[in-house]
């Protein structure tokens, strides 16, 4: 009887995964074989082996010869196959999520893990998951890529809860690592966040870091960018930075590192503003709702600020895109225009602009300490390390082939800054 107890126990506990799993494979069966896709479906025919491909791709193309390689070798086997395990990598970065952003467990994991699936689909922008998740060549770079870094990103996490990772903990992140490092925009993010959350492991807990830990942590880390350095370094990048030039950005060889920084943050702060105006809108709910309970006046005349600001900025995102007529509001959050070849800005610009960069810093650095005496590392990872994700876009001229494509890391992480925001909201006041 005890036997049987037990095994309807792991039937119930394997229910979540087993849902998500099963959603997300009926998901990826509307997954065609459309574009880039159908070239790597022939690289074997036309390479002869997946190694001549990868020698071409390497020199000629980029340095995603990993993930495209996988991707080459998929394709020339029936669908099913790809399907499956696209699935198992949607569940694992949700997965890794939840147990990330809800490390205390304030919820559920079955409720956690089909809560957060769910936020996904509905919040994130449409257009953003076509191109990401609903298109083979993009999603074993997007999905795969982001669940193997957060794989990798587990230990360092534990750590930074005082915890001490396993060794199935250490060998699953070198091997998620090397997959993660050949997608470029979550490998840097990927090694800034090993290393913040190494730094604050070593030197803000008041449990000393164990130095097996910190050798191991150090030493993934040091893996994590050679590998990055190795996949950038591929002439295949130097050779598409000239292409993308040429064909969609060809005053990028103008810009100072000034401009191109400028661009980035226009880009960043413009488009996550537009496209995800609600998630920024219930950041700033959250921050006004705690600071309303604390006793600085200062801190709770900024949060209303803040929310107003964020409310203006909701409501002039339904107004732009259902009329689109200059009104008012759209002179706040009027950004200079990252297209353009010059960068003089007018004062009304300008002044929309701090207004912009200092709203944004204040929400972020306000969702940092939600528990009061407590910086929380993984938020300020997720939410400055998602925008930077996108911010530096402005030194790639690919910011227009790649369309709705670079957007997806920092909404995911906006989202993941929800996600936790709202639990510990929960935990104090309900």
């Amino acid at each position: 009887m005890q036997l049987v107890s037990k095994d309807k126990k792991h039937l119930i506990k394997a229910c979540p995964y087993v849902f998500v799993f099963i959603v997300a494979f009926l998901l990826s069966c509307y997954i065609n074989t459309e574009m880039d896709d159908l070239i790597l479906k022939d690289a074997i025919n036309k390479y002869g082996n997946v190694f001549e491909w990868a020698r071409f791709y390497g020199n000629n193309w980029g340095g995603r010869i990993l993930s495209q390689g996988i991707l080459v070798l998929l394709l020339q086997l029936p669908d099913i196959f790809f399907q499956i395990i696209n699935a198992f990598m949607w569940m694992l970065l949700i997965v890794y999520i939840v147990k990330i952003f809800d490390y205390k467990q304030l919820l559920k994991k079955d409720v956690a893990l089909i809560l957060f699936f769910f936020m996904m689909l509905i919040l994130l922008p449409s257009s953003v998951l076509r191109w990401t998740v609903f298109w083979k060549s993009a999603s074993v770079s997007y999905i795969w890529g982001t669940s193997t870094a957060l794989v990798t990103m587990w230990p360092y996490v534990k750590l930074s809860f005082n915890d001490v990772p396993t060794v199935k903990d250490w060998v699953l992140a070198f091997v998620c690592c090397i997959y993660a490092s050949n997608y470029e925009q979550i490998a840097v993010l990927l090694c800034a966040g090993m290393l913040l959350l190494l730094l604050y492991s070593a030197f803000s807990n008041k449990n000393k870091l164990p130095f097996k830990s910190l050798v191991l942590g150090s030493v993934l880390l040091l893996f994590s960018i050679g590998f990055t350095a190795f996949f950038l370094a591929m002439p295949g990048n130097t050779a598409r930075l000239t292409s993308e030039i040429i064909q969609w950005y060809p005053n990028f060889k103008m810009y100072s590192v000034f401009d191109k920084a400028s661009t980035g943050i226009n880009y960043a702060l413009g488009e996550s503003e537009k496209r995800i105006a609600f998630l920024y809108l219930a950041l700033a709910f959250i921050v006004l709702v705690v600071n309303l309970k604390r006793n600085s006046r200062l801190m709770k005349v900024l949060s209303a600020i803040c929310f107003v600001f964020y409310l203006f900025n909701f409501i002039h995102r339904i107004g732009d895109s259902l009329n689109g007529t200059f009104y008012m509001l759209s002179r706040l959050f009027a950004l200079a225009d990252f297209e353009a070849a010059d960068f003089v800005i007018t004062g009304k610009r300008a002044m929309a602009e701090c207004v912009n960069i200092v709203m944004i810093c204040f929400l972020g650095s306000s969702l940092c300490v939600l528990e009061e005496n407590k910086f929380d590392m993984t938020i300020f990872i997720a939410f400055f390390g998602g925008l930077a994700t996108m911010a530096m876009m402005g030194f790639s001229p690919t910011i227009y082939a790649s369309g709705h494509r670079s957007m997806f890391i920092c909404f995911l992480l906006m989202l993941c800054s929800l996600f936790k925001s709202s639990l510990v909201i929960a935990r104090r006041y309900m």
